[in-house]
């Protein structure tokens, strides 16, 4: 077995191990997203299949007798089958990964999918001409005069993509730009080197190097994303503790309490009990990123309440009209809603004066709750209320719901009509 041979060996079996490690960890690696695991599952698989079949080959190569020159033959089509497809996989894959919904009708498929149709086609006629390549009885590799032709087609394909990578590229991250570039630019050089160059398999280690890069770049890049929603999910979790901690709440909290020591103690150790049980709701829920049972945030919601009505008394009327408690919310979405409809509601009325009703009813599809107040409400523009600082709480429960339920939030609300927001969260049949 000469050099040459051996060489190929060395990189179709170093090929195929980095194929093999590359397709255990898209299919375990947990920070991968489905549509991306699946197409490194994919291409690792067919990476392997490539690989196989150039040691196949190698390894008979010189075998003399029809069975081993049928299966040289057999080999050689499949390797140069499996990388042309390799090619037209990654223009797909770009374009999805720059926000193309329907990848199949872009014009850059459809143009590579063209130029891959014309390379099949010049290598089925290949098989019975000795004008591109053959193997003869012999079992010997031969290059035939218009053997570049076979790798014109593979080449535009890859200047295909390079034009889709430019295209595309402001719709790409810093990683998906270079994950693509390389896998780009690498099988390009390679396949420029083995038109002047024979023997050595350079486009197989060019193409399983292009495809480790860019998984390695795609997945870091992943994980970036992950970290960093992890990071605003932290940021979100205290912007909503402070959004229900207000200092003027809390000084006016204590300051009622203060009162009631001198004037009506019981009160105030029932005040105290309330006031610390509110903290505590509020702490946990740090912590807490799932839904909690109704009643749980409903309770906090009347702890929130009473301290309230220390301060306002009378003047603070709230109603609960609950036609259902027997389902979960998550947590730090209800109270945000009361302690808007009183601040924004009940104490924007002239009198000062109001009534806020909290109510729940059940549908077929969703659990809606909504809470009331008959203040003298607004004009409601989705727009101008989502870029209102003064409504961050209730943008932060919007959120909240969103990710951890799948819910959604409405408001409707009118000059002179009061304010109502509903929470809706969606039940399985």
């Amino acid at each position: 077995m000469d050099a040459i041979r051996i060489t190929n060996l060395i990189i179709s079996v170093a090929g195929m191990t980095l194929s093999a490690f590359g397709l255990m960890q898209a299919i375990l690696d947990r920070y991968v997203e489905n549509k991306v695991r699946r197409f490194f599952i994919t291409i690792f698989s067919l990476l392997i299949l490539y690989t196989t079949f150039i040691m196949i080959r190698e390894v008979s190569y010189d075998q003399s007798g029809f069975g081993w020159v049928m299966l040289s033959r057999v080999a050689l089509f499949s390797q140069a089958f499996l990388s042309s497809v390799l090619e037209v996989l990654i223009i797909c894959f770009l374009l999805h990964q720059s926000g193309e919904k329907n990848c199949v009708k872009q014009k850059s498929v459809y143009i590579a999918f063209g130029l891959w149709i014309v390379y099949v086609v010049i290598l089925i006629y290949a098989q019975f001409s000795r004008t591109i390549y053959h193997i003869n009885n012999e079992n010997v590799y031969e290059r035939g005069k218009y053997f570049p032709m076979l790798l014109v087609m593979p080449f535009f394909i890859t200047v295909v993509n390079l034009i889709t990578l430019i295209n595309k590229w402001n719709n790409l991250s810093k990683k998906e730009r270079e994950a693509f570039a390389l896998y780009a630019i690498i099988p390009l050089i390679t396949i420029l080197i083995q038109m002047f160059y024979r023997g050595v398999h350079m486009i197989v280690l060019g193409t399983v190097i292009a495809a480790m890069t860019m998984f390695a770049y795609i997945i870091s890049d992943q994980v970036d994303v992950i970290f960093r929603q992890q990071e605003e999910n932290a940021q979100l979790k205290i912007d909503i503790l402070l959004a229900q901690i207000h200092p003027h709440f809390l000084y006016n909290s204590l300051s009622s309490i203060k009162y009631l020591c001198g004037k009506d103690p019981k009160k105030a150790e029932e005040a105290v009990v309330d006031f610390s049980a509110y903290l505590r709701h509020n702490m946990d829920s740090i912590t807490m990123d799932k839904s909690i049972p109704f009643e749980a945030e409903l309770k906090h919601v009347e702890q929130y309440v009473k301290l309230q009505k220390l301060r306002f008394e009378d003047d603070l009327d709230v109603k609960y009209n609950l036609e259902c408690k027997d389902f979960e919310i998550p947590t730090l979405t209800l109270q945000p809603l009361v302690e808007n409809a009183i601040s924004y509601g009940v104490r924007k009325n002239e009198t000062g004066r109001g009534i806020v009703t909290i109510s729940s009813r059940r549908y077929e599809d969703r659990i809606e709750i909504s809470v009331k107040d008959d203040g003298p409400g607004f004009v409601y523009e989705e727009q101008s209320f989502k870029e209102d600082r003064s409504h961050n709480g209730i943008k932060n429960v919007k959120e909240r719901l969103k990710r951890i339920a799948g819910g959604d939030l409405k408001v409707e609300s009118g000059l002179g009509e009061g304010t109502t927001i509903t929470i809706i969260l969606p039940q399985g049949e």
